[in-house]
């Protein structure tokens, strides 16, 4: 989209960067990328998808 609203201009800069496009069936996308906090959040919206309205409380998570 830069390169499309910026022109040759644009991808000039994206290049001298170091900014490449990645094909989408090459991107990972797991939460725990992002940390504990996102990969938790995660695990809750996968749980209340299913149904699992809350999870057991184990000593490690209190």
């Amino acid at each position: 989209m830069f390169v499309e609203e910026f022109g040759d201009e644009g991808k000039r800069f994206l290049d001298g960067l170091g900014i490449v496009r990645i094909p989408a069936d090459q991107v990972t996308l797991h939460p725990f990328l992002l940390g504990r906090k996102f990969q938790k959040a995660a695990d809750t919206a996968i749980l209340r998808k299913y149904g699992v309205t809350s999870a057991p409380k184990t000593e490690s998570s209190k």
